[in-house]
């Protein structure tokens, strides 16, 4: 029996994995290729759920070694989340451009946002400080307001009911 093709980019992700010298596997290029085709931050059980149906074999400890080899090698960035799960999100480097995280401390959500004043004020208090910017991650941890554009992001119950408070 034939295995289904996968319906993620995987020649490409091998691709990103030749390019930084790093050793093509199946399953690392199938857990990159997940992470770059998502429009969202995923955690790794939610990665393997997707690997998993691509590759029964695949298993969790090997989805978490995929992704410490990802983020090492740069191409993936681990958001860590204290709250309430305490799980890592995951995103893939090359298809965001820089952005910063606010973090629902209810529900884990994790919603992407730019700001070039916000940007400009923080290389200026490096500099005051003395130090020369080189990369910067910001996440801002609150509760989301439930608003439709953060209800995406968070997500609602089964039941419709939302997450958060």
């Amino acid at each position: 029996m034939t295995p289904e093709p996968s319906p993620y980019p995987l020649d490409a992700a091998r691709a990103s994995l030749r390019a930084v010298g790093e050793r093509v596997t199946p399953q690392r290029a199938l857990v990159l290729a997940i992470i770059e085709a998502s429009d969202g931050h995923l955690d790794a059980a939610e990665i393997f759920a997707r690997a998993h149906a691509v590759d029964p074999g695949i298993s969790l400890s090997t989805v978490y070694r995929a992704l410490r080899i990802l983020v090492t090698r740069g191409l993936v960035r681990e958001i860590q989340i204290t709250e309430p799960t305490g799980q890592s999100r995951f995103e893939a480097t090359s298809r965001r451009g820089k952005h910063h995280h606010l973090i629902c401390q209810d529900c884990g959500g994790v919603v992407e946002f730019a700001n070039s004043e916000l940007e400009r004020q923080l290389i200026a208090v490096a500099r005051q400080l003395g130090f020369s910017e080189e990369d910067w991650e910001m996440h801002l941890l609150a509760h989301c307001s439930m608003s439709p554009q953060v209800r995406v992001a968070c997500g609602v119950r089964t039941d419709g009911s939302p997450k958060c408070r």
